[in-house]
């Protein structure tokens, strides 16, 4: 600030004095439309905004003086432009890690603004390795509070690979809660206050294999042999007639992991019921047993080791929330109070059972049915996946305070 406020002051010092040499007839400097225009130098390679002086003709008074309502103008116009510094600081300290303005938000991407925001938030953030991939890429755990809290929630995101926008917004609800902590607000409560006793556990990219694959095709596998196989389940599945797609696009709308797993398939709840593909490929495998996969296995773990009050699945697309696996009594009243709050936030339909029935074996149905954890699985955005990123800011605005109000759901 101090390099911009002697910048800003020297800025001043030049328009007094142009100013006063206009007022004499000495500036001699050609007219346009009645104004000059002088642009102030930002030593930042930015393109300042222009300054607007004065014309000669609106210019009065004596000695050389320019009038005082022109100075003190000139002056409002000053303390404009520092505020407008102050605020454009501001903005790029409270948003300036994770990057919302493109659609790929990448596994690479990811880790380092986990890095960068565990160092910025060490007593709030602690960064952690659920499992490694088959192509050797980390599925982390992100866990936002205190680690010694007596209420625990996990919310994941990027389980299917083409669906890779939840991770982008799950990403920035981390950045938006660590940076607002301490000065945000819910329903009069303050972030504080709210997350003082909580712990949230965030799987922000389950299926970094997979996006990678969805996100650069073959570019985005390491592995030679998962390349191989990748190119032989496509030709596979095209002579079978379970695709007409292109390579490109079948990659492109890739759920599963590098195995040919589909991660939302792959959990203990409806299982061998569940029939789906039964091969490897782009989606509906659900693999040979449940939990064979380590990234579903990293999530049956996590729920295990911290028993969460409620759980919470992003995907992708249509706008909905998802949540009746026929579970009865309590657990049915409770599941439902959790759509009702997540309803409420977003503005997202409420899905039943009886009129849109889902895929068994997913995580939210062995949440809810095996552990007896309220979950629910919301669906972002209305177009095609993957999504296209300026689907974004609507999304940003209605699941930005899913994290207060979902820890407001269970405050005592």
């Amino acid at each position: 600030m101090k390099r911009d406020r002697k910048r800003l002051v020297f800025l001043l010092c030049i328009m007094i004095l142009t100013g006063a040499m206009t007022a004499c007839g000495s500036l001699g400097a050609p007219k346009d439309d009645g104004n000059y225009i002088a642009s102030s130098p930002t030593g930042s390679g930015e393109n300042p905004s222009p300054t607007i002086l004065p014309a000669e003709d609106e210019m009065k008074g004596m000695d050389d003086e320019i009038e005082e309502n022109d100075t003190d103008s000139q002056m409002m116009d000053m303390q404009k432009a520092e505020q407008a510094e102050e605020s454009n600081q501001t903005t790029v300290e409270m948003g300036d890690i994770v990057d919302t303005s493109k659609q790929k938000y990448t596994y690479e991407e990811m880790k380092e603004d986990l890095e960068i925001l565990a160092k910025k938030y060490p007593d709030r953030l602690t960064v952690n390795v659920l499992a490694t991939t088959r192509d050797g890429n980390n599925v982390y755990e992100a866990v936002f509070g205190n680690q010694n809290a007596t209420k625990h929630y996990i919310i994941h995101a990027g389980i299917h690979a083409r669906e890779y926008m939840t991770s982008l917004l799950a990403m920035e609800q981390l950045e938006y809660y660590l940076e607002q902590e301490k000065t945000a607000s819910y329903n009069g409560v303050s972030y504080e206050t709210l997350f003082d006793d909580v712990a949230i556990h965030l799987v922000p990219m389950v299926n970094p294999d997979g996006i990678a694959i969805s996100q650069f095709g073959l570019d985005g596998v390491h592995s030679e042999e998962i390349k191989s196989d990748i190119e032989s389940w496509y030709n596979r599945d095209q002579a079978n007639g379970v695709t007409t797609n292109t390579l490109e696009t079948y990659m492109k709308r890739w759920k599963a992991n590098a195995n040919g797993v589909d991660l939302n398939r792959n959990f203990d709840y409806g299982f061998e019921e569940f029939v789906g593909s039964s091969n490897p490929g782009a989606e509906k495998y659900k693999g040979t047993y449940a939990a064979c996969e380590p990234e579903a296995k990293a999530l049956v773990d996590l729920t295990n080791r911290v028993s969460p009050v409620a759980a919470i699945s992003y995907h992708a697309t249509g706008s909905v929330i998802y949540w009746d696996y026929g579970q009865t009594g309590t657990l049915r009243e409770d599941c439902l109070s959790l759509v009702e709050m997540i309803h409420q936030v977003t503005g997202y339909e409420i899905k039943y059972a009886a009129s849109d029935k889902q895929d068994a074996a997913g995580y939210g149905d062995w949440a809810v049915m095996q552990k007896q954890i309220p979950s629910a699985t919301v669906e972002i955005g209305t177009g095609a996946c993957p999504l296209e990123i300026s689907e974004f800011p609507s999304i940003w605005e209605r699941n930005k305070q899913m994290w207060a109000a979902l820890v407001s759901l269970y405050r005592e």
